[in-house]
This record gives C-alpha cells, structure tokens and sequence, in this order.
C-alpha cells in the first residue's frame, strides 16, 4: 500500500487456481431440478420470443416459471397486454397457445411485437437439464455463476 508516493506496507497474497470448479455441477438424472437465473432472459421482439419457445418447445420435461409475456400493438405501443406469472409453472406449448389466442382476439388484424422473459425453468428430471444445456450450447459450470440450480 502507497501513500503520498511511499511504501507503506508490503505484503504476499498466495494466488491459486481453482482446478476443481469444471466438476462442481454434480446433476442426478432422475430428479427434478429448477434453474432459476440471477437476471430475467429477456427476448426482447418477436422472433427473438418465438426462437425461444420453439428452442423450449423441443424439450419434454420442462416448464417455466417467473416469466412475462407482452404483446403490444406495433402501431400504438402502449395498447398492451401481459401474462405473467410467479408461482404458476407454464408448459411452453400451453404460453404459446395462450399467446395465438390473444393476438387472434384482442389483437385480430393488427400486427404485433411479442416480448418474452423469464427467470426459472423446471425440469421433471436432471437428464432434461442436462439436455437443455446441450441445445442451448451453454457450460454447466458457468450456469452456476448466472443463477441457482437446486435438485430434490
């Protein structure tokens, strides 16, 4: 430590790698697992929302939870309409169903923006998680960092 431009006080700091972190993500296949983020995912129009679902809709044994959808008229942005949820876990195929429905009615003829969010996923198995990460490309290591994974 300096101060004014003098040494004040000196001293070694032992470094050393953390070798063990690539193994620390131990997934059992046959239980249930959430996954839940520190930050919303956010799919932030259309196609990126509907990338998504198609991208969640690809894998059984999975729900969502802790998410917002919101379809907003393109033209007049502040008509809107949300679903979210907290608690309530989702079937992919289920939100995108209730999605068409509400552009196929409250919006009928209009063109709309579709913005999708969320935080948590459930799987019904640790094999689905793990499948998961293998269609999204992502480390399990670094799904740590980013959020909170708990198995029963």
């Amino acid at each position: 430590m300096y101060y004014k431009n003098y040494l004040m006080i000196e001293d070694s700091i032992p470094i050393t790698a953390d070798t063990d972190r690539k193994n620390k993500v131990k997934i059992i296949d046959h239980s249930p697992l959430e996954y839940t983020m520190n930050v919303q995912k956010k799919c932030g129009d259309t196609e990126m929302s509907y990338a998504e679902f198609a991208k969640m809709k690809r894998l059984p044994g999975m729900f969502i939870r802790q998410f917002t959808v919101t379809i907003s008229d393109k033209n007049n942005p502040e008509k809107y309409m949300e679903i979210t949820t907290s608690k309530v876990e989702w079937d992919t195929n289920n939100l995108q169903a209730a999605v068409e429905i509400i552009r196929d009615t409250a919006f009928e003829d209009r063109e709309v923006e579709v913005e999708f969010e969320y935080k948590t996923i459930l799987f019904t198995t640790g094999a689905a998680f793990k499948q998961w990460i293998d269609v999204n490309k992502l480390d399990a290591s670094e799904l740590e960092e980013k959020g909170v994974i708990r198995q029963k």
